[in-house]
Order: structure tokens, then sequence, then C-alpha cells
């Protein structure tokens, strides 16, 4: 019997996982997490539909594979601010007491890469060991 608040870029795939959803009390909030302004817009829109959290699951994430010797600064940026810096703010807003309820949880998925990076990975491992 929860109700779900979905978070993602594609309002499509929102639909979509929506439709699969039993019960009609679940919000779907169509949100770019890499982009900092939209993160602090989301938590506006959940608190002018009321709505205040018993948890948070944050499972954003995007790979890109790059060698060391082609690295490039606004492509790692962008990793960072998506599988890093949006949990970093989302965590921001949830420590106010207008988000969350109190005994909430919070969750970050991160990923054996975070351990074990592989060839090409090192942008993505570092933003997901940032997590741990």
């Amino acid at each position: 019997g929860a109700r779900l608040v979905l978070v993602a870029r594609s309002e499509e795939g929102l639909g979509s996982i929506m439709g699969m959803l039993d019960g009609s009390d679940h919000v779907a909030l169509p949100c770019d997490l890499s982009v900092n302004s939209q993160v602090d817009g989301l938590f506006s829109m959940l608190r002018a539909q009321g709505l205040v959290l018993d948890g948070l699951v944050h499972s954003a994430g995007q790979t890109y594979n790059s060698g060391v010797s082609i690295f490039d600064y606004e492509t790692a940026l962008n990793l960072f601010n998506l599988n890093f810096f949006s949990f970093c703010t989302m965590v921001k807003h949830c420590s106010k007491r207008r988000y969350m309820h109190d005994g909430s949880s919070i969750v970050a998925i991160s990923s054996l890469a975070a351990l074990r990076g592989s060839k090409g990975q090192s942008d993505y491992a570092a933003s997901k060991a940032a997590l741990d």
C-alpha cells in the first residue's frame, strides 16, 4: 500500500512505469537530476502538492566510456552531477522536516564499479564511489 513518487527525465518512461503500478495515488514528476535547479524545483513541486516523504531511494546513474587519455571535464562533471551531486542536493532538502517524516530512510544505489572499476569507466566509477 505504498504511495510512490517517481522521478525520471523521460515522461514516456514514467508513464510506462506508472502503468505497471497498482493503485492510483502514485505521482510521476519529470526531472533531469543532472541539473541542480531542476532538483531544487522537484522539491518545490513536492511541497506545492503537499507531499511529505517516508523515504528516498536514489538510483540514478549514467555511464560513459572514456579512457584517461581522452578525459573530458564537462562529461565527467555531468556524470558527477547526476550520479553524486543530485543525491547530495536531495539529501539537503530531505534533511528539512517539511519534506520527510521523522524516521524516514534514505538509500543511495552505488555500483560495483565503485570498488572494481573496469577499463574506460574511471569517471563512472569515481562518481559512484563518491556515494560510498
